[in-house]
């Protein structure tokens, strides 16, 4: 397997995952919008597969989008246990 495929298949595998959540969060809140740090971290990841040719580079912007995502994350259950 090359790198590149091997590249293509991690993000898909990232993209399935968040796509998982985004339904699960769906399901349990229907009103629920979509916060602009999670948004940014998804358009980061996207970033990341666009740039896919320069490896450090893309696989940098994918980390860093994943760790917005579960920043975002922590927020909003920090938000719902002070409610």
């Amino acid at each position: 397997m090359t790198g590149s495929a091997l590249y293509i298949y991690v993000a898909l595998i990232i993209l399935a995952a968040i796509a998982l959540v985004v339904l699960i969060l769906k399901t349990s809140a229907k009103n629920r919008q979509v916060s602009s740090l999670a948004g940014l971290s998804f358009v980061i990841i996207l970033a990341g597969i666009v740039f896919g040719d320069e490896q450090w580079f893309g696989y940098g912007l994918m980390v860093v989008g994943i760790l917005l995502a579960v920043l975002a994350i922590i927020r909003i259950n920090k938000l719902k246990r002070r409610k």
